[in-house]
């Protein structure tokens, strides 16, 4: 069965049961980048859905699904890292 033919039978059933109907495509795209905010590794994501380079994986499936508040609290205590401990008056 080709493609379209799995998005056709895919969005009646969706109809059917009254959800959000998504592209088999969007759906794939989704879990792609679920999979990857949970921080499971890209070598362990491209295998899952079959890829054979993990920069197709990378490029074209993953959308950042964090809020821009999560990647702002992700950047900074990243950036702690680099500031080191931080020193009191008295040190």
């Amino acid at each position: 069965m080709r493609q379209p033919c799995y998005n056709q039978i895919h969005l009646k059933l969706c109809g059917d049961v009254g959800t959000v109907t998504k592209s088999t495509h969007k759906i794939r795209a989704t879990y792609i980048s679920l999979l990857a905010s949970e921080n499971v590794s890209w070598v362990r994501i491209t295998k899952q859905v079959g890829h054979k380079q993990v920069t197709t994986t990378m490029n074209y499936y993953f959308h950042d699904v964090r809020s821009e508040e999560e990647n702002r609290i992700i950047i900074e205590k990243s950036l702690q890292f680099f500031e080191g401990p931080k020193r009191t008056q008295n040190q």
